[in-house]
């Protein structure tokens, strides 16, 4: 947050320089936290590289290093959904360099379910990933009390959940239902919601509560 006293802001921000131009360009590579995290979870990870370049390059300007951290990590999982592990390995090798020096594991628990296989291939060492599967375990546990004060699924949401856990992907669990993709979109979203985790990773494995 800006200080409003002239003699508190920082020596390359001048009172003449806070305005609303200013101060969106400084707010739009957090609002690409959220928004690639949503095409990351839609699957639409082709548009999800071509936003994140625009969203690195505003990043830049100040520079802001969380959504430049959070960015890196959302490429390097869409990346190796497309099968380009050396391009995904690069973009987790810039996020690790940039955010582990300062001890910021936050978005890599958040993140974990995408970027546990590729963590060893991209210059963590072991201290580091423990640091991190210990926060994510920490993160799913709260996030799993959450959900069992959730809504209860539906039916239909109950068979999309079955087949997510057989890892069958959107179009595929739209094929064997027998509905539209946007159906199934739809449900995947509210089970997120409902059984309050933030990706598929994170519902594999557990039993399907009512």
């Amino acid at each position: 947050m800006l200080l409003g006293r002239k003699d508190k802001l920082p020596f390359w921000i001048s009172e003449g320089d806070i305005n609303d131009k200013r101060l969106v360009i400084m707010t739009q590579p957090f609002a690409h936290i959220i928004y690639g995290r949503i095409l990351l979870e839609r699957g639409e990870y082709q548009k999800l590289l071509g936003v994140s370049e625009f969203g690195m390059e505003l990043s830049s300007i100040f520079p802001n290093l969380l959504p430049q951290i959070y960015i890196n990590l959302y490429m390097a999982q869409a990346l190796d959904a497309l099968e380009k592990r050396h391009q995904a390995l690069a973009r987790l090798s810039d996020a690790l360099a940039t955010a582990l020096p300062d001890g910021v594991y936050l978005p890599f628990a958040e993140n974990y379910g995408g970027i546990r296989k590729l963590l060893p291939y991209a210059g963590c060492n072991d201290e580091m990933r423990k640091k991190i599967t210990v926060l994510a375990r920490t993160l799913e546990d709260g996030l799993i009390e959450l959900g069992r004060k959730s809504s209860p699924l539906s039916p239909r949401e109950q068979e999309v959940l079955l087949l997510l856990r057989e890892g069958l992907t959107n179009p595929m669990i739209a094929e064997r239902l027998r509905v539209s993709l946007s159906t199934v979109k739809a449900a995947v979203s509210s089970i997120l919601s409902k059984k309050g985790v933030s990706s598929r990773e994170m519902l594999k494995g557990r039993k399907t509560k009512k």
